[in-house]
């Protein structure tokens, strides 16, 4: 299979940007995420499948995380987007710098993903099917997200960044493929809303690279492009492991995904990374063995949070 996956890790140490994890200090936010890019990058070597990671900064990675860096693939990018100071989800707003680069590469296709996955199954054919023909995919999480915003205001959000009526579909900001010409014309679609994402954020439902990412495949997809859907075909899923707004099918439903994108199992994927090399179907033998740790795991970090801040005063 001709392709290639890659995440991002944008790294400031003004900016703290962790979500759904408790961390203590910068570099302890750094080591939870090279720890979840080690074990992606794991996950997928199971099914022979190449993982790169996109930095602005080797170096701190390397001081964070030497085992990381020394088995990760890193490249360094230019990271030139502007992004409001103290914003939720800082570091995510780069992602425009890591669909610039893709879109300049020399490859047949590849793909976008977050470092809190785990790939436990090999890919489905579908995916397969899209490589080869080089059709771009997207995962729809309309259904997840709505249910957790005041209704409407996600569509009308969409509609006030592209200033006309929009279907709403909501694109997770966890997967995106496709052949770098795809990754090209999203470039340009997101920087010809960027402006206009910002200047909303006052009174938006949601920030992030989200909204601005589900505006430009808007864009593309009125233009004509057709974009399959990753999770109708089995290649993505994200599961909650708590309790969630929408509805959401037990954990056993999800096993047949080939990538699994675990937003509060930070910690459960740092432990999976100390495990070393995975065979295929470990990743999920771990996670399923490990997901009810996770409040264990979090209280404690909150409780080495507060602890380290009573230290330093």
């Amino acid at each position: 299979m001709d392709v290639q996956f890659y995440g991002f890790l944008h790294l400031r140490d003004t900016e703290q940007s962790t979500v759904n994890v408790q961390v203590s200090s910068f570099l302890d936010q750094v080591r939870i995420y090279c720890s979840n890019a080690l074990a992606l990058k794991r996950s997928l070597d199971a099914y022979g499948l190449p993982f790169t990671l996109l930095t602005n900064s080797p170096e701190i990675i390397a001081r964070a995380h030497p085992e990381a860096a020394k088995e990760v693939p890193l490249e360094t990018i230019p990271f030139h987007t502007e992004v409001p100071e103290g914003i939720r989800f800082f570091s995510g707003h780069y992602k425009l710098d890591v669909f610039r680069y893709l879109g300049s590469l020399d490859a047949h296709y590849v793909a976008l993903l977050d470092l809190d996955m785990l790939a436990i199954n090999p890919p489905p054919e579908a995916f397969g099917v899209s490589v080869k023909k080089q059709i771009p995919m997207a995962y729809d999480i309309t259904d997840q997200v709505e249910p957790s915003a005041p209704p409407g205001s996600l569509k009308s959000q969409l509609e006030d960044i592209l200033q006309r009526p929009s279907p709403g579909r909501w694109s997770g900001g966890e997967f995106l493929s496709g052949p770098p010409r795809f990754f090209a014309a999203l470039t340009d679609a997101c920087e010809s809303i960027y402006d206009r994402y910002v200047e909303l954020i006052p009174t938006a439902a949601r920030v992030g690279n989200e909204p601005y990412q589900s505006a430009a495949l808007d864009i593309l997809r009125h233009e004509g492009m057709h974009i399959d859907d990753a999770g109708h075909a089995g290649v993505v899923a994200r599961y909650w492991n708590m309790w969630t707004k929408h509805k959401q099918p037990p954990f056993q439903s999800f096993t047949s995904q080939f990538l699994l994108h675990l937003p509060v199992d930070k910690f459960i994927l740092q432990k999976i990374s100390k495990r070393g090399p995975l065979q295929p179907g470990q990743a999920l033998a771990l996670y399923r063995s490990m997901k009810w740790q996770w409040i264990f795991l979090e209280l404690l970090a909150r409780a080495r949070k507060i602890l380290r801040r009573g230290g330093s005063q």
